[in-house]
């Protein structure tokens, strides 16, 4: 039996940062050794993308529409499309028209393609892609937020009438996700494949002994509590309420340390100018500069999570988070807000992980609870690692995205 051909088209891609693009890039292998062959089509960033995700490679000077040099990544071919630095809407059709060319080569014909972002000015791509037989998925990743303005309404309008109907099937990580689709108008085929965590990647730690390297690269002492996120800092990840609630723990908890994992977009993106300055003010009025910890982007996540007292995720907005899930396999006790998408795939609050409103002092009081009860703390710990790993384990989720792949692709 041939292997069968997924082209994951994605217009961001490692090294570039991307959540769902990075969350499928940690299924490659595993889709490599269930007969997948992937091959990712992505292309470069635009300018304005390099400044916002400081650290990120510059766009290098290519004729808009020609491929860069193949690359591979976890042995699968990368191909990346250079596109001009232009409007959105341009660059999403060269990608589209680039796409479309790619397809149809013998070499590089896909069994099935899968799209990670679905933008706007899709459809053309979508109708040539279905004009060639070409099963087409698209991945739903994130619950959109709610559409105040006419050009945004009617872009939304456009995916649910012209796009959705395309495609053979909508993949989404939540029931939540599903039935906000279905209370859009969506009648098409959505298929419910919640992320797959890694249990043997995270896991907690079993020798207590050893000192912690991450604990010792910051200088803090193996007995201090440490409060854990991971994520970009932005209003739509609550980092606002995260600093508020750090203002008023921090002078209770003197020893405790705040590390925080991912990119800097208020210092980066010129639009969050404000709310980074009001996160420096948060920050300086709590007085406990050198107790919190910028790390950026790492590639070791794990190492963090085994590092961590305490788990917090106070986001407004999201699908199936991983890092929440990657948390609750490493052990690691969970405080999260009710953020939009929020679902049973989760598990249940006050079992696998602990609930705190959108207020401060809620989840102020959530975080002090746990740090002074450290029987319920190793509770939570224990009840999320083993809902990870019955639930949510990796070799289980990439099974059904290889059913699902096998079945499009056959019929």
């Amino acid at each position: 039996m041939e292997p069968l051909k997924l082209c994951l088209a994605t217009q961001l891609y490692h090294p570039h940062y991307a959540g769902g693009a990075m969350r499928y890039r940690s299924y490659l292998p595993g889709w490599h050794k269930r007969g997948i062959c992937t091959e990712v089509f992505t292309s470069t960033p635009s300018q304005a993308r390099v400044e916002k995700f400081r650290g990120e490679t510059a766009v290098p000077d290519v004729q808009p529409g020609h491929l860069l040099p193949v690359e591979t990544d976890q042995n699968a071919p990368v191909y990346r499309v250079q596109l001009t630095d232009n409007r959105p809407w341009r660059r999403v059709m060269q990608f589209g028209q680039a796409l479309v060319t790619f397809c149809q080569q013998p070499g590089t014909r896909p069994d099935v393609v899968q799209f990670l972002p679905l933008p706007p000015w899709s459809v053309p791509a979508l109708q040539k892609l279905r004009r060639h037989h070409i099963p087409l998925a698209y991945a739903y990743n994130l619950i959109n937020s709610p559409q105040r303005s006419l050009a945004g309404r009617l872009q939304h309008l456009a995916a649910q009438r012209l796009q959705f109907p395309l495609l053979d099937c909508i993949i989404v990580q939540s029931s939540v996700m599903a039935l906000t689709l279905r209370a859009a108008g969506v009648n098409g085929r959505i298929e419910i494949i919640p992320n797959g965590v890694d249990t043997v990647r995270f896991s907690p730690v079993t020798e207590t002994a050893v000192p912690n390297p991450i604990r010792q690269s910051l200088q803090i002492d193996a007995t201090a509590p440490v409060l854990l996120y991971v994520g970009a800092i932005e209003p739509r990840k609550g980092s606002d309420l995260l600093f508020a609630a750090w203002a008023k723990l921090a002078p209770e908890f003197p020893s405790a340390h705040l590390v925080l994992v991912g990119p800097r977009l208020d210092q980066s993106d010129p639009a969050l100018a404000p709310f980074g300055q009001r996160l420096e003010a948060l920050l300086e009025a709590s007085g406990t500069r050198e107790r919190v910890h910028f790390v950026g982007r790492v590639d070791n996540v794990e190492a963090y999570l085994q590092a961590a007292t305490l788990f917090v995720f106070p986001s407004r907005r999201e699908g199936l988070p991983n890092v929440v899930m990657e948390a609750m396999a490493s052990g690691l006790p969970v405080v999260t807000t009710p953020f939009i998408g929020l679902s049973a795939e989760l598990g249940q609050a006050g079992e696998q992980y602990l609930l705190a409103e959108h207020d401060a002092g809620h989840l102020y009081e959530r975080i002090r609870q746990v740090l002074l009860d450290a029987t319920w703390r190793e509770q939570l710990g224990r009840n999320g690692r083993t809902w990870a790993t019955t639930h949510l384990d990796i070799e289980t989720i990439l099974d059904r995205y290889a059913a699902l792949y096998l079945e499009l692709a056959n019929r």
